[in-house]
């Protein structure tokens, strides 16, 4: 049987394919398609401070556009992410192999 995503987790892959979202370090800040504001989104967390989240507690677009973002940046820099994928883990390795590549020999 087909999946079919929802309709938040087609504006997410939308604004994770359009818009270049900021992070430091667990945090991370994605902009409204509609206003000029900017949202928190903790993924590790599950939580964002858009209304929608704050309002029905469900996975926003927010949270799936950082979900798609996290997800396609692992892609790119090691083997496919599994359905699982620990952020937290993740983001350890790579703090770990950046400092290692700052090392001086």
């Amino acid at each position: 049987m087909k999946q079919t995503r929802s309709q938040r987790e087609r504006q997410g892959l939308e604004i994770a394919a359009l818009v270049k979202l900021t992070t430091n370090g667990m945090l991370w800040r994605v902009p409204s398609q509609a206003t000029d504001r900017l949202y928190t989104v903790n993924p590790t967390q599950g939580t964002c401070s858009c209304t929608d989240h704050g309002t029905r507690k469900v996975k926003c677009k927010h949270l799936y556009a950082v979900e798609f973002t996290i997800l396609r940046e692992a892609e790119a820099l090691g083997p496919p992410a599994s359905e699982s994928f620990d952020y937290a883990a993740w983001k350890a390795d790579q703090d770990r192999k950046q400092a290692e590549a700052n090392t001086p020999f």
